[in-house]
């Protein structure tokens, strides 16, 4: 995705006190290969917005949490992040360890391998109890768009 920020493909917060009050985002997977960050606030507090239950991971970038405007951005690792928002107090910055290779257009590519983080790790939301394909997700969630146990059989292994 190109924006304001460049080339960007994760969360991009633009801190607006009023109209981002009530803003969640929870349970979800945002992973680089790019030097771009992970997240990026803009300016200014998160007022009204909540990051948490989110697995974050990039290859490439060891400060790949964003805050502030150019030419005052300031980049941060992970503990960083946390402390200096007060936010992702129970997410976590690990691989998520996919069955099959990121990049790829087929989504059964990104189910959670075995010893995933993503495994049981997201928070049970009210707003909706299925996955992506519509399949229920059960008494325990996996973080992102994909539930393992959904899957009525395994999706194939891939290599």
């Amino acid at each position: 995705m190109t924006s304001t920020y460049g080339e960007f493909a994760g969360i991009v917060i633009d801190i607006d006190n009023i109209n981002n009050v009530g803003t969640i985002i929870k349970n979800n997977i945002v992973y680089s290969s790019t030097s771009e960050p992970l997240v990026h606030v803009d300016a200014g507090p998160l007022v009204g917005v909540e990051l948490n239950n989110n697995i974050y991971f990039s290859t490439t970038n060891s400060t790949p949490f964003r805050f502030g405007r150019y030419p005052s951005e300031v980049d941060y690792n992970f503990d960083s992040w946390k402390s200096n928002t007060v936010n992702d107090t129970i997410s976590k910055f690990a691989d998520p360890l996919f069955i099959g290779t990121v990049g790829s257009v087929d989504p059964l590519k990104y189910y959670p391998s075995a010893g995933s983080p993503i495994k049981d790790f997201a928070q049970i939301l009210n707003a909706f109890q299925d996955d992506s394909f519509a399949l229920n997700r059960g008494e325990k969630w996996d973080a992102g768009a994909l539930e393992r146990g959904a899957l009525i059989e395994p999706p194939p292994a891939f290599e």
